[in-house]
């Protein structure tokens, strides 16, 4: 189906059912070094809701600036309330580190994930349109962002501050690139399906995005690297006899990850959401 030339890696489609069994017979090649099948990488789905974008929300961002401030929740049927109260300087110290130094427009960053959202306020100024590319287009053939969480986490990374409008990034100066590696899955033929609702990001695209950031011309000159790569996913093991597709490594994504560190590239994945410290991939790799 396609190569991934600088990693010497074929992604082979096979009859369904015959994986393992294809494995088997790759793996007694001599001329294969390895084979596996194509895991997924999962996310889940943002719940903050829309909001609108005209008013500066900065006081409620606690974890770049906590000041035990209260932030209020509003729903139908209780009114609005006290959702949230913050504890003083439990925060990453965001506006003390603006003070001693900020992003800018030449730090490239890579936002792996569903599509960014590039008509958003916070984020259209610093969009590299030129540089998008969806690796999931057999999957879904769109740049858009069905989802939200790519437009999501591209916010949380590098949103416009001091406009007085939305939210503020962390590197807020820094441009963006859409690197599309995921997919929202749908399986209608099983409501019960534990995937169905989930954002899947297959490991081939993963690992096809990640090189590209390594070597963005495909030259083999990697001193135009991407400068960071945000990888918002992970393995999703749900345990106690309910899906556990995924086994953590893969050969093919961790060859990628390698090839972009020793390039230079910052690599940032997701660990830790589920409150517990099972190791999570891409995040776990060495």
């Amino acid at each position: 189906m396609h190569r991934i030339p600088v990693l010497g890696v074929d992604i082979v489609k096979v009859p369904v059912g015959t994986v393992l069994e294809k494995i088997n017979r790759y793996d007694k090649n001599p001329n294969v070094r390895y084979a596996e099948p194509d895991s997924y990488r999962l996310f889940w789905f943002p719940q903050e809701g829309a909001e609108s974008f005209s008013t500066n929300m900065f006081h409620e961002q606690w974890a770049l600036h906590n000041t035990g401030q209260t932030i209020t929740g509003c729903d139908p049927f209780f009114g609005c309330y006290p959702y949230i109260v913050g504890t003083p300087n439990a925060d990453i110290n965001a506006p003390e580190a603006w003070d001693i130094g900020r992003s800018h427009a030449d730090i490239k960053i890579a936002i792996m994930d569903s599509g960014i959202d590039r008509t958003s306020l916070d984020l259209d100024n610093k969009y590299l349109v030129a540089q998008e590319r969806n690796f999931v287009a057999s999957y879904e053939n769109t740049l858009e962002d069905i989802t939200g969480h790519g437009t999501h986490v591209a916010g949380i990374a590098a949103a416009e501050c001091d406009n007085n409008e939305g939210v503020a990034g962390v590197a807020c100066s820094a441009s963006l690139v859409s690197l599309k590696v995921c997919f929202r899955y749908e399986n209608p033929d099983d409501l019960f399906d534990p995937l169905n609702g989930a954002g899947v990001c297959p490991v081939s695209a993963v690992a096809d995005a990640i090189a590209h950031t390594a070597d963005p011309n495909g030259d083999g000159d990697m001193s135009d690297h991407f400068d960071v790569v945000n990888m918002s996913f992970g393995t999703d093991i749900v345990e106690n006899g309910v899906w556990q597709g995924l086994l953590g490594q893969s050969p093919t994504e961790e060859a990628a990850i390698n090839l972009a560190f020793d390039a230079g590239v910052v690599l940032v994945a997701a660990a830790g959401n589920d409150g517990n410290n099972r190791k999570s991939y891409p995040a776990s790799y060495d």
